[in-house]
């Protein structure tokens, strides 16, 4: 399929092991048509106009979500977890290129600042 944006070449392949599945992803890009990397979320998109962008993580404790701890109050996860600000799940260990990081090995509340940023050669005029 082509990117819904027009004027862009841009296309992803998709396969299906049934006529019910097929039909299902048929259904999901009527809701929601396919568009590539630069047209779903083009602020995050990395060009000469757009050279950085900064992810920010929280080490924090999650709330369990067992019927135990439903029916008793809050129970938590064990150990720390990386959490998007005003998000309420995340992963215990985050990576990226250059670093791996275990939240538990940190405070709670620690601030996980991922920065990229793009230099340009020097242009000769």
């Amino acid at each position: 399929m082509r990117c819904a944006e027009i004027g862009c070449h841009e296309t992803t392949f998709y396969t299906y092991t049934s006529q019910r599945e097929y039909a299902e992803i048929m259904q999901e890009q009527q809701r929601r048509p396919f568009k590539c990397t630069r047209h779903r979320d083009p602020g995050q998109v990395l060009r000469p106009d757009n050279r950085e962008r900064t992810h920010v993580l929280v080490a924090r404790r999650l709330p369990s979500r067992s019927s135990h701890a439903r029916a008793g109050g809050a129970e938590w996860l064990p150990g720390l977890f990386w959490v998007e600000e005003g998000k309420e799940s995340g992963s215990g260990f985050a990576f990226g290129p250059g670093f791996k990081t275990h939240a538990s090995d940190f405070p709670e509340g620690t601030r996980l600042v991922v920065t990229a940023h793009v230099e340009l050669p020097d242009s000769e005029d």
